[in-house]
């Protein structure tokens, strides 16, 4: 467990002492092939690595059902819905017996949310803009249809369902800014962006 938390971009963001700490509080749970770890729609409360095994993320039900990923040893999942205090988004089903660690959401947002989730203001914004600063990317994760409607000058529309795998074509090297309309948005996707290793602020708008 500890190997597969270290080897995260995601903990070199988080002081040492938070590392610490979310070796304590994170318990260990056994689980079986077949077995539902979350499900669609349903209010989440816990944020979860894979210690051992693998799993099968989908979206829909019945015939609309659909695999929108396979993840396994190391991976983490469940800290869209935390983060946005919405429902899950996906069901995540194991694929193979294993365990998992599971963190409880007071933890998550005190040790992993608080620390990796910055924030740039729109001013500040402009002022690294105004200088020239050509490594500055900004993006809205907001839908198609709200970003045709208004939207900030110079910005892509990256919506949030498919920013993970969008990130296959983003450059390392680039400083992200993400917005979005309420802020929730944001912060699920410089979440996401930050635990690939992308160097990623939210605008407070």
């Amino acid at each position: 467990m500890d190997d597969a938390l270290l080897r995260s971009p995601l903990f070199s963001q988080i002081p040492a002492a938070n590392i610490q700490k979310l070796l304590v509080r994170f318990k260990e749970r056994a689980v079986t092939i077949g077995e539902v770890v979350i499900k669609e729609n349903d209010h989440g409360e816990d944020f979860y690595v894979i210690k051992d095994g693998r799993a099968i993320v989908t979206q829909g039900g019945g015939h609309k059902e659909r695999t929108v990923a396979a993840i396994q040893t190391g991976d983490c999942f469940g800290e869209d819905a935390l983060i946005a205090e919405s429902e899950r988004n996906a069901t995540v089903t194991m694929a193979s017996n294993g365990s998992l660690m599971v963190l409880g959401k007071q933890d998550f947002d005190e040790l992993l949310k608080k620390p990796i989730i910055k924030s740039i203001t729109m001013e500040e914004l402009h002022i690294q803009m105004d200088e020239g600063d050509s490594g500055t990317v900004l993006i809205d994760v907001r839908r198609p249809q709200e970003f045709r409607h208004d939207r900030l000058k110079g910005s892509d529309n990256v919506p949030l369902n498919h920013l993970r795998e969008k990130l296959k074509t983003m450059n390392h090297d680039f400083h992200y800014v993400v917005c979005c309309d309420g802020g929730r948005r944001s912060e699920v996707a410089a979440y996401i962006m930050t635990e690939s290793g992308f160097n990623a602020v939210c605008l407070t708008r």
